[in-house]
């Protein structure tokens, strides 16, 4: 009897060592993976975005924001951005063993975003003297003011594609002289502010003439999305005129002094003799960006100047 003790007392700790060295091994969770068609370099930075899927009555839905405009992959359950390398934005959805088919990508006010597409080539004799390409997008959602916004960016887009009648003109008049020149205008509408009921536009373009460089331009419109009213920095900014004007004054004189020798030596007065309803903005989650063409304030390689303000 004391030798079977002994015996068992053996087989027992022996099976207990095996089950501390015996790794535990569970089956992981399916998941479904998904792509949006936008590429993070088309997703706005600080943006608010949801990911919305359906199937069947099962609903899943990830709230996340662009922090950087790196390649990356976004967790589905916490929202949060995973360093991946990968072509597109790629969204991890778990809904059970069933697949996700339809997807669609919401921002801020419950506004879907449809970026719609536009290039022309122009050649003379087979020969290519211009390409002009765009990117726009057309929103739908619930609040009545979404047509007027629609048909505002619509205007403001044709209103783009007008333009180019002189641009044209130079360029095909330039092949015989630079057979190797090809003109260019490339330009992207981007949302980048949506939330409260505001929508704020941006397109920012760069153009080329032939030359060392071409040269960057932006245009800017803010919309109330439930009225669809076009908004001034003094529809959104709280104050006089004057004390907006003198806290713009105050950012950019903070900003110059910091590096003067980088900014022409009358940048802050060009700032200072600036009307405000002169002045070029638009806004993003940070608040009001307020900005100078390059060129005005310091020299090409610095780019847009910008400061920000808050938004009241």
């Amino acid at each position: 009897m004391k030798k079977w003790k002994q015996y068992s007392s053996i087989v027992l700790t022996i099976i207990l060592v095996i089950l501390m060295v015996t790794p535990v091994t569970t089956k992981a969770a399916a998941v479904q993976s998904v792509k949006f068609t936008q590429s993070i370099s088309q997703l706005d930075v600080g943006m608010e975005y949801t990911f919305a899927a359906q199937k069947k009555g099962i609903k899943k839905s990830i709230r996340f924001s662009v922090s950087d405009k790196k390649k990356a992959s976004i967790n589905a359950k916490t929202g949060a951005f995973l360093a991946k390398k990968c072509g597109l934005v790629k969204v991890i959805a778990k809904a059970g063993n069933k697949k996700v088919t339809k997807r669609v990508l919401i921002v801020g006010n419950n506004v879907t975003v449809t970026q719609k597409h536009y290039s022309k080539v122009y050649k003379l004799k087979k020969k290519t003297y211009c390409t002009i390409t765009a990117t726009y997008p057309t929103i739908a959602g619930k609040d009545k003011g979404i047509k007027a916004v629609n048909t505002a960016i619509l205007k403001s887009f044709n209103t783009w594609k007008k333009q180019h009648s002189g641009f044209l003109s130079e360029a095909k008049a330039s092949v015989k002289e630079q057979p190797d020149v090809i003109y260019g205008d490339d330009a992207s509408f981007q949302i980048t502010y949506n939330r409260n009921g505001f929508v704020n536009i941006l397109c920012k373009g760069y153009e080329y003439r032939g030359g060392a460089h071409g040269m960057p331009y932006r245009r800017n419109e803010f919309y109330n999305v439930k009225t669809g009213r076009k908004l001034d920095l003094t529809d959104i900014k709280s104050g006089s005129s004057d004390a907006i004007k003198k806290e713009i004054v105050t950012a950019y004189s903070k900003l110059i002094n910091k590096q003067p020798d980088i900014y022409w030596d009358n940048a802050l007065e060009t700032v200072e003799e600036t009307s405000l309803d002169q002045f070029r903005w638009y806004v993003t989650e940070d608040g009001i960006v307020i900005y100078f063409d390059p060129y005005e304030l310091a020299a090409y390689a610095q780019g847009f100047v910008e400061v920000t303000i808050p938004m009241n």
